[in-house]
């Protein structure tokens, strides 16, 4: 679209950019960490995650990193998994400045169109 959805106000990539905007030290983070936490936001907002009853943990907290959102998976560093009910929440560990690898949201019954 030419960039044109991040300028239309109710677009999932224009209400991710602005959720991003407020993000303490916006201006001191880096490329990847920018990259990683629009995308992030826009597919939250794409898929209605802001409008569900079902709190994921860590999502869009803009004093978390992004690699502590619950179903973000990170190269670096490692990641430690513990398990409870009924979410089987995966619990991560000092994962900030990491990349992602791949993000898990099937435990909660999140489906992509």
């Amino acid at each position: 679209d030419g960039g044109e959805a991040i300028d239309t106000p109710g677009t999932p990539q224009f209400d991710a950019y602005n959720w991003l905007l407020s993000n303490p030290g916006v201006d001191e983070m880096s490329k990847t960490e920018l990259e990683q936490r629009y995308s992030l936001a826009t597919m939250y907002y794409s898929m209605g995650l802001d409008e569900s009853p079902v709190e994921l943990e860590g999502w869009m907290d803009t004093e978390a990193p992004e690699c502590d959102w619950f179903g973000v998976v990170c190269a670096t560093p490692a990641v430690s998994t513990s398990t409870s009910p009924p979410l089987r929440r995966r619990q991560q560990v000092s994962n900030a400045g990491g990349v992602i690898l791949k993000v898990q949201l099937f435990e909660i019954g999140v489906k992509g169109v």
